[in-house]
């Protein structure tokens, strides 16, 4: 199996052609702006497209008969989604240069895997095209393969660049989110690049490609199957808050009036909260609650700190925020979860001839840097996953 990546990527529309992307309701209706909390939202249905890919490749982790073989990850998947109420459809396809439904159920197009995947090639970037320009409000699409990444005149930091301008266009146009999974799954069969005779554990990925509300749905499932790295990216919003302190008289709608802001007896610290309901972030409750993953920057001479972060149940958060020193000046807080690279990709990337190293996927650091540069571009340095901005007078 050979991967190219084409000077041009050919941009394929396949949603009315295959019929297999289900609209499944209206959208979500999401309160924007001010600082209300919306707890009214009407949920949204959603349908689930899981597309294996059908290189020769992916073959060979069919070959085995252990509990870690692409069958039973699979599987998992299909059944968690079966198992959500927010899920009331999963379609099953294969995918290469086209897309084939599979009418099966999900025994049967487990079992038929290694029968249908044995195209000579695969155009990564096409496969890619095709799973962003068939979202809809709707839908998320799930993509499965090795996500081996090769270019056609040796260069990968430049097929690098090519997926950046490949995601940067669709993030132009529409609200996308990625949510990247990495297994480890035995493999007993030829090995590409080089069609190398191979029988030990390789990387396989799951891609999950949709709103970012809709990918949220996705990440929090309970999945059975261990992955060995994760990677959710999305574009910044500004998250709705509601400010709380005990003096009412220093808090207007989100802005607080530092004449009136009091510090708490023998203290020697300014306090106030907010809570925030934080639906719409492709991160995990430990993530969220990590105080030490947050920026804190106020245009302004006082410093602030997350004192703690609460979990209050349906996706509610109370932030407790602390200043000491001299009393609190007019200007912004603003604080940001920004959205940095695991370490996780540097190191599942290979280079080279022959056989890759455990762990690790050929050319995988540059695809999926690749993704993060356009997020990061399109955020116009501001690449976080979401932010809060209060205003002093």
């Amino acid at each position: 199996m050979m991967r190219r990546i084409p000077i041009q990527v050919i941009v394929l529309c396949l949603i009315t052609y295959f019929g297999i992307f289900i609209s499944c309701g209206n959208p979500r209706n999401t309160q924007n702006g001010g600082n209300k909390i919306d707890s009214t939202q009407t949920e949204r249905k959603i349908t689930v497209n899981v597309f294996v890919e059908s290189s020769g490749s992916m073959a060979g982790y069919c070959n085995v008969n252990k509990a870690s073989a692409i069958e039973t990850l699979i599987t998992d998947f299909y059944d968690r989604f079966d198992e959500c109420s927010d899920i009331n459809n999963v379609t099953l396809n294969f995918i290469n240069t086209s897309v084939v439904n599979s009418k099966s159920n999900i025994k049967q197009f487990v079992n038929s895997i290694k029968s249908n995947c044995t195209a000579q090639y695969t155009k990564l970037d096409e496969m890619l095209e095709m799973m962003m320009d068939s979202v809809t409000n709707d839908c998320v699409n799930i993509l499965i393969s090795d996500y081996v990444f090769t270019s056609n005149n040796g260069n990968l930091a430049i097929a690098s660049s090519g997926i950046t301008s490949q995601f940067s266009k669709q993030l132009e146009k529409k609200d996308l989110a990625v949510a990247i999974y990495k297994y480890m799954v035995d493999f007993s069969g030829k090995y590409y690049p080089g069609g190398i005779s191979c029988n030990k554990p390789l990387p396989l990925y799951v891609w999950a490609f949709g709103r970012k509300d809709n990918v949220c749905k996705i990440i929090h499932l309970p999945f059975n199957s261990k992955n060995c790295g994760t990677y959710f990216m999305q574009k910044a919003y500004d998250a709705d808050f509601k400010l709380e302190a005990k003096s009412k008289r220093m808090i207007e709608g989100n802005k607080i009036h530092v004449s009136k802001w009091d510090r708490k007896r023998n203290e020697n610290f300014y306090e106030f909260e907010f809570t925030t309901k934080l639906d719409k972030v492709l991160l995990a409750k430990d993530d969220i609650i990590n105080t030490s993953s947050y920026n804190v920057k106020t245009n302004n001479s006082s410093k602030y700190k997350i004192f703690n972060i609460e979990e209050l149940g349906n996706d509610k958060y109370k932030f407790t925020i602390r200043t000491s020193g001299s009393n609190p000046a007019p200007g912004k807080i603003t604080i940001s979860y920004p959205i940095t690279t695991p370490t996780w990709v540097e190191k599942s990337n290979f280079e080279g001839n022959g056989l890759p190293s455990d762990s690790t996927t050929y050319g995988v650091s540059y695809l999926i840097n690749g993704v993060s540069k356009a997020f990061e571009n399109t955020s116009k340095n501001n690449n976080n996953y979401f932010n809060i901005t209060i205003n002093l007078e």
